[in-house]
């Protein structure tokens, strides 16, 4: 269950007129689901990962500015 300021955090982030790059880096096996009007991660790493997986990752989600 989320909590106010994670609720007042979303918010905020959704507002800037730029928005932060965000990535996940997980040990969870399960299907991970966003809710709608919620950030949602420009990319997701399971664990164990490559770091030249990671590395990839986060130069596609620069590159596609």
């Amino acid at each position: 269950m989320e909590t106010m300021e994670e609720k007042q955090e979303a918010k905020s982030l959704n507002e800037l007129e730029r928005r932060p790059k965000i990535g996940i880096i997980t040990g969870w096996d399960e299907k991970i689901e966003f809710v709608e009007g919620k950030l949602k991660p420009d990319f997701i790493v399971k664990k164990p990962f490559r770091l030249l997986e990671l590395a990839r990752q986060i130069n596609d989600v620069f590159s596609a500015e």
